[in-house]
């Protein structure tokens, strides 16, 4: 293959693909270049790799239901981690994620809010905290289920979060009989009281 200046080569036509073969000049860390051919999978796997390596994902759930006092601001529990890359349950009580790195991240919560004989049409509110400090905007206000009943409540939040801030998702109530329900009886299956996912997407 005749030398040319990258910038001299014609524009690929084509996407690459897995059985693709390329030169690439690889660096032995010292500042000696050597050639050596990779594949497009090769490239893919690599790519993938680095991103993976920066990736904030985690998922965790409570299987206890939970009470909380009238009209206080409380952590909601979310203490059993399925995925914890980038990132560590975190809080006193295992409450929201710790992050390990600076991004943008986009947050999915749900929770099962049940009525424990409290009445009917009364207030429920869940914000973001973060680092201990409400995060603006972040307020999802709504009216409770009647009595006996249970409401699957969900929200999203995209956040820019640094390394060591810990999100929380906090509720407050109007009512000690409104809880989140842990509820395995009816399938055998447990439904989380509350669940958090947290994925960067920048």
């Amino acid at each position: 293959m005749a030398n040319q200046k990258i910038t001299d080569l014609p524009q690929a036509v084509n996407s690459m693909q897995a059985t693709d073969l390329m030169e690439v000049s690889i660096d032995n860390g010292g500042g000696i270049f050597t050639s050596e051919k990779f594949t497009g999978q090769q490239v893919s796997d690599g790519v993938i790799g680095v991103i993976s390596n920066y990736a904030v994902i985690g998922s965790a759930y409570s299987q206890q239901s939970q009470t909380f006092a009238a009209n206080t601001p409380t952590a909601v529990i979310t203490e059993v981690p399925l995925i914890e890359n980038n990132c560590l349950v975190g809080g006193s009580h295992d409450t929201g994620f710790i992050v390990d790195e600076t991004v943008c991240i986009n947050i999915l919560f749900e929770a099962s809010v049940f009525n424990n004989g409290g009445g009917n049409a009364d207030e429920i509110s869940f914000h973001l905290q973060l680092n201990g400090s409400t995060v603006a905007d972040s307020a999802r206000y709504f009216i409770s289920p009647t009595n006996n009943h249970t409401l699957a409540f969900s929200a999203n939040w995209i956040l820019n979060v640094a390394t060591t801030d810990l999100i929380e998702v906090m509720i407050t109530i109007s009512k000690v009989q409104f809880e989140l329900l842990y509820e395995s009886n009816f399938t055998g299956i447990g439904s989380p009281s509350a669940k958090l996912n947290i994925f960067n997407i920048g």
